[in-house]
């Protein structure tokens, strides 16, 4: 992980600036095989993962008013920490780990044009474990597209019927004040 961050960073740093966009897929470190994908031993294994991927990127990050050109500014840089799925509230019968859960999971954005000011919370999991207000993996990737400079409404994108708002330029306002939470 520790390497795919520095190797992000260093792509992200390149002189004339040709990347907008680096992704990187954490499998995640644990005891067992599976990384991230604790269907034994929940809480074990993503309090190493999560301290692994965690100490991993905040080096690597400018701390405010650092200005280390080997690390990145979250004055000009998107952060979207997100998984393909959420864990079940219950623990799996006799595993003592959790299911794959869709009903409702966690993303973090920070950096770029999400500053302090926009801090908290869009959306939250009931003690359910089902989002309230979710946000759609279709609104969050259009709106991280929004919030790097690229218009998701091409045809080839997104479709705007898909995001609240009933025209390109609404749907683009909706989606950075109710995804990222930016005041339009």
């Amino acid at each position: 992980t520790r390497m795919q961050l520095e190797l992000a960073v260093s792509i992200l740093q390149q002189p004339g600036g040709v990347a907008r966009y680096v992704q990187v897929v954490d499998r995640g470190y644990s005891p067992h095989p599976f990384g991230w994908d604790t269907h034994t031993d929940h809480a074990r294994g993503s309090a190493i993962t999560s301290h692994q991927f965690w100490s991993s990127l905040m080096p690597l990050i400018n701390k405010p008013g650092e200005k280390n050109p080997a690390k990145i500014d979250l004055d000009d840089t998107l952060i979207c920490i997100s998984t393909e799925f959420g864990r079940s509230p219950l623990q799996q019968v006799g595993k003592g780990g959790r299911n794959h859960w869709p009903n409702g999971y966690v993303t973090a954005v920070m950096g770029g044009p999400v500053q302090s000011a926009q801090a908290g919370l869009v959306g939250h999991i009931d003690s359910s474990g089902i989002a309230v207000k979710p946000i759609s993996p279709l609104h969050q990737r259009a709106a991280l597209l929004v919030a790097m400079g690229i218009w998701p409404f091409e045809l080839e994108s997104f479709d705007v019927g898909g995001v609240p708002g009933g025209s390109a330029t609404k749907s683009a306002q909706w989606l950075r004040e109710h995804v990222l939470g930016v005041p339009v």
